[in-house]
């Protein structure tokens, strides 16, 4: 079985997003692809500087009432 997680680099260490539903000592092979950029002034580079701010339920409004009020493409809102 192939699954697909996403992480951060720390101090040489990729750190998961989430855990991983596998037992403990299972051996796994690791591929890596550095995650493209986020394109500056994105929907999501602005809700990510915002982080911390907002709760989820806020951000998801924000994003919503863009989309209700301005023709965009919505899938600008996936793109990092």
């Amino acid at each position: 079985m192939m699954a697909i997680y996403r992480g951060v680099v720390k101090n040489r260490t990729v750190v998961l997003e989430e855990a991983l539903p596998y037992a403990e000592g299972t051996e796994v092979v690791v591929a890596i692809f550095p995650y493209p950029p986020k394109e500056k002034g994105s929907p999501v580079a602005i809700l990510e500087a915002l982080g911390g701010t907002l709760t989820p339920e806020e951000a998801e409004q924000i994003a919503q009432a863009v989309m209700a009020s301005r023709k965009i493409d919505p899938e600008m809102w996936d793109k990092p």
